[in-house]
C-alpha cells in the first residue's frame, strides 16, 4: 500500500514550493516516510487515503509542521494532522510531531483514530454509518457533524472532494 500512499502524496503535491527550504530529492524522502507511517497505521486504502486528506488539508505537507517547528490555531495544534491536546499530557501531544519514522507514525496513528472517533460520533446520529463529509467535519470542528453549521462549509466539502477524487484514482 506504501507505494499508492506515495503517488496520492506526491498527486496532491509533487515538489515542495521554491518558498520551501527543502530540495525536491529532500521532500521525496520525507514524503516516503509519511507515505510508510501511513500504510503502517491504517487498515485499509480508503482510511489511508483519509489520513492522506487531512495531511493535505490540515499541512499541505509542510516540513516545518511536520517537524513541529510550525504550529497551528495559534501554537495549539501539532504535526501533520493537527492535532490539539484534548487531555494528552504534554510530552505526549509533542511527540506526534518529528519527521522521524516513529514520530511520524504516531502522527498518522492519532489522525486515523480521531477519523475513525469522528465517524463513531456522528454516526450515533444517525442509522447508518456516518459518511466521509461528515467525519471530515467533526475531525475539523470537534463539534458537529454537519459542513453547514460549521464556519467554514467550504473546508469541509473540499476535504470530502479531496478524499473523492483520490479514492477514484487509487482505489479503495
Amino acid at each position: 500500500m506504501t507505494p499508492t500512499i506515495l503517488a496520492a502524496i506526491l498527486s496532491l503535491l509533487p515538489t515542495p514550493p521554491a518558498t520551501w527550504t527543502e530540495t525536491p530529492d529532500d521532500y521525496r524522502a520525507r514524503a516516503g516516510v509519511i507515505a510508510e507511517a501511513i500504510a503502517a497505521e491504517t487498515p485499509s486504502r480508503y482510511w489511508a487515503l483519509g489520513v492522506v486528506t487531512v495531511f493535505w488539508h490540515e499541512s499541505h505537507f509542510r516540513r516545518s509542521v511536520h517537524a513541529g517547528t510550525r504550529r497551528g490555531d495559534h501554537g495549539r495544534a501539532i504535526c501533520l494532522g493537527q492535532h490539539q491536546r484534548n487531555g494528552r499530557p504534554r510530552e505526549q501531544w509533542e511527540a506526534l510531531a518529528g519527521v522521524d519514522a516513529e514520530a511520524t507514525r504516531r502522527c498518522a496513528r492519532a489522525t486515523y483514530r480521531t477519523l475513525r472517533r469522528a465517524q463513531g460520533w456522528c454516526s450515533q446520529w444517525g442509522s447508518v454509518r456516518a459518511g466521509i463529509l461528515a467525519t471530515f467535519t467533526a475531525y475539523g470542528t470537534g463539534r458537529t457533524c454537519s459542513a453547514s453549521r460549521a464556519a467554514h462549509p467550504s473546508w469541509f466539502h473540499a476535504r470530502a472532494a479531496t478524499h473523492a477524487r483520490l479514492v477514484g484514482r487509487f482505489g479503495s
